[in-house]
């Protein structure tokens, strides 16, 4: 039988289907869990092997770091040093999907940059290719510190993108992508968080913890449209200045939901007084610093106030 798979680091094979159905290939390499990613049923001809199957495509838009962490657990579980047996991660070719998990593991077991673990991955196995959508979140994971942290903004703002593609078709966002009104909370829970409040009112809006962040790098010439032509023509000679945020970018907070779902764009206002305060777009929209945001919950800050918490 040809190789269908290939040993990248001891005890962690990268193959195809073939590998996964063959009773002698994991025999022979004593293969003890079996990590499937693909989008069909599988069955691997042995009980005594322990079988996930992570139901994803080999496409762009899908999302394989919603699935790292449980990836990260089972293949730990298999390669812990106090069993036998190995690993094997396959989908339909072995090129893709598979590859795009093995490389997030070494990443996380080795802390390696991402073309470090590719470059190890494609050495053993020069068919290695994850699409374009995969080598990006594989970038995240990277910039992330090789871990998805449910907190970490990145993540969060990569999630709602993900959630964006099909929002006509959901009735709520997951609550875990939803922060509380800080309005509502316990009093004191957001003692060490600073709050922004709307000018007009004073209420309470959201905390600095639901903050997207963002580099501010590309600048004013960026905007095509600008209608300040002396302004753009001084940017785009190169000299950048200082380019300030004029919005600040967010989590959904609770208090949007009514108004978040099953619209693409709209209008963000005060809860309490109902001054304008932004906008949303899941589609995304631009900061005036030229990051374009997506999905983007636009607060304009001559609409807020930053209430620093006083020690």
């Amino acid at each position: 039988m040809p190789s269908c798979a290939d040993e990248i680091i001891p005890r962690l094979w990268l193959g195809d289907m073939q590998a996964a159905e063959s009773l002698n290939f994991l025999h022979d390499k004593k293969i003890s869990h079996v990590l499937s990613l693909i989008n069909v049923p599988i069955t691997v001809p042995s009980d005594a092997i322990k079988h996930i199957r992570v139901n994803i495509r080999d496409q762009p838009g899908e999302d394989l770091l919603l699935h790292v962490e449980g990836i990260l657990a089972f293949l730990d579980d298999g390669l812990d040093p106090a069993k036998e047996g190995g690993v094997l991660v396959h989908c339909a070719m072995g090129v893709s999907r598979s590859s795009s998990a093995v490389i997030a593991y070494i990443m996380y077991k080795e802390k390696c940059p991402l073309m470090t673990a590719l470059k190890k991955v494609v050495e053993i196995r020069p068919q290695t290719c994850p699409n374009t959508g995969f080598m990006e979140q594989l970038k995240l994971f990277e910039a992330m510190g090789c871990q998805c942290d449910p907190a970490n903004s990145l993540f969060k703002q990569h999630r709602l993108s993900h959630l964006a593609e099909d929002i006509h078709s959901r009735e709520e966002i997951p609550k875990d992508l939803v922060a509380s009104d800080p309005a509502s909370s316990t009093p004191g829970a957001s003692r060490d968080n600073a709050l922004y409040k709307c000018r007009k009112c004073r209420r309470a809006l959201f905390c600095q913890s639901s903050v997207i962040g963002h580099e501010n790098t590309k600048g004013l010439w960026n905007f095509g449209w600008h209608k300040d032509k002396g302004q753009r023509s001084k940017f785009s000679s190169g000299e950048q200045g200082s380019i300030r945020c004029t919005s600040v970018f967010v989590e959904p907070v609770s208090w949007m939901e009514s108004f978040l779902m099953n619209v693409l764009e709209g209008k963000i206002s005060c809860p309490k007084c109902d001054s304008r305060l932004g906008s949303f777009n899941w589609s995304g929209a631009q900061c005036s610093c030229g990051v374009w945001m997506t999905p983007a919950f636009q607060i304009h800050l001559n609409r807020v106030d930053h209430m620093v918490p006083v020690p």
